[in-house]
Order: structure tokens, then C-alpha cells, then sequence
């Protein structure tokens, strides 16, 4: 079973300083820029999420923003 990212802990995941070589906003604070997609799936989604496949949390974000409006668009590089 996915548990979805929330907007809570993703925004709580972006805003913490030892995470942002890996995941962090643009300058802008409009996208999220994931630099380092393996390690954040290997350190770093399992304490937050139930699951750890990049993939699947960059297409959860991905629909959850287009569904709900209020997660900014992830690209990988821009995730």
C-alpha cells in the first residue's frame, strides 16, 4: 500500500537544511529540485514515507499536484 505525500511532510522534508543536497525548492520556490534521487530514496523517504521508490514519490506528487493544486511541480533535476 503507497501513502501518498501529504503536503505536511513534504513541505517538512523540503524545509530540512540536511536534506536540501538532496531535495530543496528552486530560487523561486515554485518547483522542487531533487539533485541526488538515489540517495534521497535510500535515506531519506523511508523515514518519511512507507515506501522508498523515487519513481513512486515523484509521480505521487505529480498527480496530488494536479489533483489538489497545492504541491509545487517536481521534476527530477526539476522533479
Amino acid at each position: 500500500v503507497f501513502d501518498p505525500p501529504s503536503p505536511t511532510r513534504c513541505y517538512s522534508l523540503l524545509e530540512r537544511p540536511e536534506n536540501h543536497h538532496m531535495i530543496r525548492w528552486d530560487p523561486a520556490g515554485e518547483h522542487i529540485i531533487v539533485e541526488r534521487p538515489e540517495q534521497l530514496a535510500l535515506h531519506v523517504l523511508p523515514s518519511v514515507y512507507r515506501q522508498s521508490r523515487f519513481a513512486s514519490f515523484s509521480r505521487q506528487l505529480n498527480v496530488s499536484r494536479s489533483s489538489v493544486g497545492t504541491f509545487p511541480a517536481v521534476a527530477n533535476d526539476v522533479v
